[in-house]
C-alpha cells in the first residue's frame, strides 16, 4: 500500500484555542503502517507569541484514544533548512488502529498547513 496523506488545515490562520481533528471519531490506520509523523509548514509562523501545542492520540482495536506524541512550538525567522516542524514515530502495535489530533493555539495566530502521513 502507499502512503497515505490527510491534510487536516491548508493555509488556515489558526484560531486561538483548542481544535480536534476530526471533530469526532478517529482517522483509520491501515494495520502495515510503520510510520506517522505530523507536520505543520513555518514559512508563516514567525511570530515568537505564537504556540502551538498538539498532541496526537491514538486508540488501538476499539479502545480508548491516549497519547501518543506531542510537542510544542513557538513561532520563529524563517529558517529554509527548516519549511517544517514535525513529529512523528513508529506507532502503537494492533489492528484497528486510529489517530485524532488535538491542537492548541496560544499567544497569536498563524497561518500553516497541517498534515498527517503515514508509511508503510
Amino acid at each position: 500500500m502507499p502512503p497515505a496523506e490527510i491534510e487536516l488545515v491548508r493555509n488556515v490562520n489558526l484560531p486561538l484555542g483548542t481544535r480536534t481533528y476530526p471533530p469526532t471519531g478517529g482517522y483509520s490506520v491501515d494495520d502495515d503502517v510503520t510510520w506517522i509523523e505530523l507536520t505543520f509548514t513555518a514559512n508563516q509562523w514567525t511570530n515568537p507569541a505564537a504556540v502551538a501545542d498538539v498532541q496526537i492520540l491514538m486508540s488501538v482495536n476499539g479502545g480508548p484514544f491516549v497519547l501518543w506524541r506531542g510537542f510544542g512550538a513557538n513561532g520563529r525567522p524563517v529558517d529554509a533548512r527548516f519549511p517544517t516542524t514535525f513529529v512523528g514515530g513508529t506507532p502503537f502495535e494492533g489492528v484497528n488502529r486510529r489517530i485524532r489530533v488535538v491542537n492548541t493555539v496560544s499567544g497569536a495566530r498563524f497561518r500553516t498547513t497541517i498534515t498527517v502521513k503515514t508509511k508503510v
